[in-house]
């Protein structure tokens, strides 16, 4: 007793008054004092956690997928940190029980005195108690086990969700960028042609003080037609055919050279395990 790890528990003296007074005729004397000193506390323990788990359990069951979440993937770390601390308790309270109801029977059978039958029903309460305790244990694992697939599949909804939302962006901005091609399409050619004939298909009309077209206004439009159909086609290809361009366009390696380069290697490498070979045989000899 005095190489206690806690002297300052209140078990510990419990027990040092029972070993000072000798008058307790229990065989299992120290077994009840321990187990009524320290079976009490397993009600605060699993208070203590339940508190700390309804309050998640509580905000995560007001969550709706289509509004910001006020719960985060650290909330599900901090369940399933809770969801392995009661499968602790109920198997030490299970153990506890076990071990009180031995006691009783032991008891009951070698003291049938009715002396006895104080320390039986204290040892059966102690069970009762351990069971108790026990089941709500496991009812609060089951409990947040369901909170935490809960909070999974949340979870999980709301990133499909987002990336709903990301999909339908990402639709309009490709929908944006298809008009911007299609008129960059349109109006590429003619700005080309315009800036490289310049303004010679238009004329100043003195007399009237307007801008005319001169007579070769025909170039302008036939040219501009023919690289708007050239560059189309051009595009329409690059769209289809983008694997077949881009293989022509792709640097080439010599085989030639690969081959020969290997072959150089392997025969390397045949000469030098060759040389080893014979040198470990002149060791060896």
């Amino acid at each position: 007793m005095d190489h206690s790890p806690r002297p300052h528990a209140h078990a510990h003296g419990l027990l040092r008054d029972c070993v000072s007074a000798a008058a307790d005729s229990s065989p299992l004397s120290l077994h009840e004092i321990f187990f009524g000193a320290y079976i009490a506390n397993w009600r605060p323990y699993i208070a203590f956690y339940e508190r700390k788990f309804l309050r998640k359990a509580n905000s995560i069951s007001a969550t709706y997928i289509e509004q910001p979440l006020s719960v985060k993937y650290e909330d599900l770390s901090f369940i399933y940190s809770l969801e392995n601390r009661f499968p602790a308790a109920t198997s030490m309270l299970t153990a506890a029980q076990q071990a009180l109801a031995g006691a009783a029977a032991m008891l009951r059978l070698q003291h049938p005195a009715e002396s006895l039958d104080a320390v039986q029903n204290v040892f059966e309460n102690h069970g009762l108690r351990c069971a108790a305790y026990a089941r709500a244990a496991d009812h609060l694992r089951q409990r947040s086990q369901t909170t935490a697939q809960l909070l999974a599949t949340t979870l999980s909804q709301r990133d499909q969700v987002i990336a709903k939302e990301q999909n339908r962006n990402m639709l309009l901005l490709n929908k944006s960028a298809v008009f911007v091609t299609a008129l960059t399409l349109v109006y590429a050619p003619a700005s080309f042609i315009a800036t490289f004939f310049g303004m010679n298909f238009f004329a100043m009309d003195q007399g009237n003080s307007r801008i005319v077209a001169t007579p070769m206004i025909w170039i302008y439009l036939v040219a501009t037609l023919g690289l708007t159909m050239a560059t189309v086609a051009f595009y329409y290809l690059l769209v289809r055919y983008d694997e077949i361009l881009f293989r022509l366009l792709a640097p080439r390696v010599p085989k030639l050279a690969i081959g020969h380069g290997l072959r150089n290697l392997t025969q390397r490498f045949t000469n030098t395990r060759q040389a080893a070979d014979i040198q470990l045989q002149g060791i060896m000899v």
